[in-house]
């Protein structure tokens, strides 16, 4: 017998039942994976947003990282001057021990100047990465060479690191942020390391020969000694503050990449409990247009009488 179906009715629960299948198929495959799509045309005028976040999360993540790589030459900068110090307070002490009971001779001053000279200089040419930190600006070389100092360690009106001193007085400067650039670091030529070069190369060629005259000497060094103990800390203050300001910025810079995150998340991540309770609204559909598909194939001309 002859059925008589309804066209336009077949072929609107045809439509319906094809996007429940289409819709089904995308939220079974949201639910395996997490995401609301596997590509940025998936997620249709979110793409562009989602986009904007990654590149400022991408800028970001690069400010983070370079701002580590510094972090990490001031640390070993802030270091050094602390074993500078350290050692400029040894000199002291026994700068004032060779000035008393004219016991220079036992204490065998020169050795243990120039031993002290040349750690200063080994500390100094410290490098990171291939990098010397106390050079300025020329990275590429050692700052510090005492073979340069006067050999009778009269130095006159000059300063010290107009001999020993071969990198340049440029201030080095980093963009932290996008609204951030600090200066940072210091150089050898620094006062409180010339005056403790300086201090340290005069008691090193005292003439133990003129009593007079090596007490003068080692009277001066221990003055100039003494100033660098004194100007060591703000050295070190300095750096240290560079890294203070340094560690803000990264830390407000993580955060905002947080907050990022989160909307990256909540724009990529799918809402699990909606996503499933949206599949089983879906299966309920399929079902109700395969029931009705299945009525109107069963209406006939006698039914319809």
């Amino acid at each position: 017998m002859t059925r008589v179906s309804d066209i336009s009715s077949h072929a609107l629960m045809l439509s319906s039942l094809n996007r429940s299948i289409e819709n089904s198929r995308d939220l079974q495959v949201q639910i395996s994976t997490g995401k609301v799509g596997l590509n940025y045309s998936e997620l249709g005028r979110d793409s562009q947003r989602l986009i904007s976040l990654e590149t400022e999360r991408s800028r970001i993540d690069k400010f983070v990282e370079t701002n580590g790589v510094i972090d990490l030459r001031l640390e070993k900068m802030e270091s050094v001057v602390a074993q500078i110090t350290e050692l400029a307070s040894d000199a002291k002490v026994l700068l004032v021990n060779a000035g008393q009971n004219e016991n220079a001779a036992e204490l065998d001053l020169e050795g243990q100047m120039q031993a002290m000279l040349e750690t200063v200089a080994g500390l100094l040419n410290s490098e990171q990465n291939g990098r010397a930190l106390f050079a300025g600006a020329r990275t590429d070389a050692s700052p510090v060479n005492i073979t340069e100092l006067p050999a009778d360690g009269d130095f006159l009106a000059e300063t010290a690191d107009s001999f020993y001193y071969a990198g340049d007085d440029q201030v080095l400067r980093h963009r932290a942020s996008d609204t951030l650039s600090i200066d940072y670091g210091v150089t050898a030529a620094d006062d409180g390391f010339e005056r403790l070069i300086r201090g340290l190369k005069i008691a090193q060629t005292v003439d133990l020969s003129d009593p007079e005259g090596a007490r003068m000497r080692v009277d001066r060094a221990l003055d100039l000694v003494n100033e660098a103990v004194d100007k060591l800390p703000d050295i070190r203050s300095r750096i240290g503050g560079s890294r203070a300001v340094l560690e803000k910025e990264t830390v407000r810079m993580e955060d905002f990449r947080l907050a990022i995150d989160e909307s990256v998340s909540d724009l990529e991540n799918v809402d699990l409990a909606q996503a499933i309770s949206q599949l089983s609204e879906q299966e309920a559909q399929m079902q109700a247009a395969l029931a009705a598909l299945a009525r109107l194939r069963q209406v006939s001309l006698t039914s319809f009488l």
